[in-house]
């Protein structure tokens, strides 16, 4: 099936709600990694980037969609029935600075051995002949000369935790190109250092997103990561440089956070504030934190909790969030009435439009539970059923939107309580929310 993305993008997918890049297109109209926001804005018109590890292309035209037609994607897929989707997404789109390499980049170049199971974002490389098929396998450095990949300014790397031995096969690339690299961390459920090392080692520093002013910052070595955090960028100092002048990076490690102010909420207006430096405007958001935590340890309340929340989600300290929801959740039924007697900021954006006078406690049910289902996991497609009793207690709550009735049907269906997806108001009607409001109505 066709489907929309943030971004202008279509993709073209399994036509099944039990694989996970279409069920998770369904139900948020976007794939759910956060990074993939910040890579359509950092991209400009006419720049070059290499997706290696494109599956059914989620990045791939998200890249493309960012270079325009006068810049080059070149997306590199080893499986054969993920490559398929991907060319046929990239005619559909037209997209004449698309490049598939069907195959697969590691260490050595000839072949390479692909494990592949149901989810196509699961295939790896593996040792075993067992368990492998043989794929045509090259060494970036190899690649990159056969295919003109020079001037490179972005390469993702999502190869399942054989991204170490990518950067083995990649010496000369590393030297000669200075793009920015995003790369996948987690090898099952360890953190990969040796992806770090490797970079670190080629000059690179790391960085990660920090995703409420868009911009990345530094990461430390060995620093203690949020335990939701899937991706890391590495770049030279140069490109590092070219970020910063845009407003999309900072080289400030951000040990003070100090600013004249005490008020969190005036601390996160100026962190918003893309006129600053993004040094400035990282600092100003660090300092909200420390802020919004004293105003709660000071007075604690409803309004406090929910404007920490959103704070330190905007820092990508989701955890943290998601415990400060859950909190909320468990004094909304005694202390809703705070959220009339002081300013605040919810949980989520959205909500920071839509006024409550005279229906607090419905306007609170609905941002905790949204809150909750959007942050919590990844996508509901990992829960199956478990938070369906959630959804369904909003039920015709004014105020849900048209994602929280997406995760119920999702959620119904998966679980057999549904035979079929229901034509709903919220679904079937176009709008930035809501991109694919005739994949819905085919059922009316």
């Amino acid at each position: 099936m066709l489907l929309n993305m943030r971004g202008g993008a279509r993709i073209c997918v399994p036509s099944t709600i039990e694989l996970m890049t279409p069920y998770v297109l369904l139900e948020q109209d976007d794939w759910f990694e956060e990074e993939i926001q910040f890579v359509r804005k950092a991209l400009r018109t006419g720049q070059r980037a290499i997706d290696i590890g494109a599956n059914y292309g989620v990045y791939s035209v998200a890249l493309a969609g960012a270079v325009g037609a006068s810049g080059r994607v070149w997306s590199v897929e080893p499986a054969a029935a993920a490559a398929d989707l991907l060319a046929e997404t990239m005619q559909l789109n037209r997209m004449p600075q698309g490049v598939l390499i069907r195959g697969a980049v590691s260490d050595r170049t000839g072949s390479a051995l692909l494990r592949t199971g149901e989810h196509s974002e699961l295939n790896a490389l593996t040792d075993s002949a067992a368990d492998g098929v043989a794929v045509p396998a090259w060494t970036l450095d190899d690649l990159a000369r056969q295919h003109g990949c020079q001037r490179i300014d972005f390469v993702k790397i999502d190869a399942e935790g054989h991204e170490a031995r990518i950067l083995e096969g990649a010496p000369a690339f590393l030297q000669t190109e200075s793009p920015l690299v995003m790369f996948e961390i987690a090898a099952g459920a360890k953190r990969n250092f040796a992806v770090e090392d490797r970079l670190r080692a080629a000059g690179y520093g790391i960085f990660r997103l920090i995703p409420g002013p868009g911009l990345l910052a530094p990461l430390g070595p060995g620093e203690r990561m949020d335990s939701f955090l899937l991706n890391l960028f590495a770049c030279k100092a140069d490109r590092a440089e070219r970020l910063e002048q845009e407003g999309l990076l900072t080289r400030d490690e951000g040990n003070t956070a100090s600013t004249d102010a005490d008020d969190p909420l005036e601390s996160y207006r100026v962190s918003r504030d893309t006129g600053l430096p993004p040094g400035e405007r990282y600092q100003r958001l660090r300092a909200a934190r420390g802020q919004a935590s004293d105003v709660f340890n000071i007075l604690p309340s409803l309004p406090a909790l929910l404007t920490y929340a959103r704070v330190v989600l905007d820092l990508g300290l989701r955890s943290l969030a998601v415990q400060s929801v859950r909190i909320a959740q468990s004094l909304v039924a005694e202390r809703w009435q705070e959220i009339a007697d002081m300013p605040f900021l919810s949980p989520m954006a959205r909500f920071d439009a839509i006024p409550f006078a005279g229906a607090e406690r419905a306007w609170l049910d609905c941002v905790l539970v949204e809150s909750e289902l959007a942050l919590s996991e990844y996508s509901t497609f990992f829960t199956g059923a478990r938070d369906l009793p959630k959804v369904e207690f909003l039920g015709g709550n004014p105020l849900r939107g048209p994602e929280t009735e997406r995760r119920r049907q999702l959620m119904r269906m998966r679980a057999g309580l549904q035979q079929r997806l229901e034509a709903h108001a919220l679904v079937v009607t176009a709008s930035e929310r809501n991109l694919n409001p005739g994949f819905w109505q085919s059922f009316s």
